[in-house]
């Protein structure tokens, strides 16, 4: 965006300029949102839910590296919401380290 030339994006592209510097070089690859909200009203059960899913794949591998999920629900007509959410970054970095602590023998530091 900082190098669109055309006058109708001068100000996209100042922007763009401004906070060049900030951005990593890190290429994070194909990425995909999908996000779904659903408006249900049912008399006797009254259930309503959102939920937002995001995903960036990684180059070399099919792990994710970055992967984020939202779900909010209004169940039964209560006033308060149940909001559910996680995320993680790099996947193949965290398996590595379960697997880590799984399968390699603790050491002992006794004497």
């Amino acid at each position: 965006a900082a190098n669109l030339k055309d006058p109708r994006f001068w100000h996209l592209s100042k922007t763009a300029q401004a906070v060049k510097e900030q951005l990593t070089q890190e290429n994070f690859g194909w990425r995909s949102s999908v996000k779904q909200f659903v408006d249900n009203y049912v008399k006797e059960d009254e259930q309503e839910y959102f939920r937002e899913s995001s995903y960036i794949s990684s180059d070399n591998h099919g792990m994710p590296k970055f992967q984020a999920h939202t779900w909010r629900s209004k169940i039964s007509g209560w006033a308060l919401e149940n909001t559910i959410g996680s995320s993680l970054s790099d996947a193949k970095a965290i398996l590595n380290f379960i697997k880590q602590i799984m399968y390699e023998p603790l050491k002992s530091t006794a004497e």
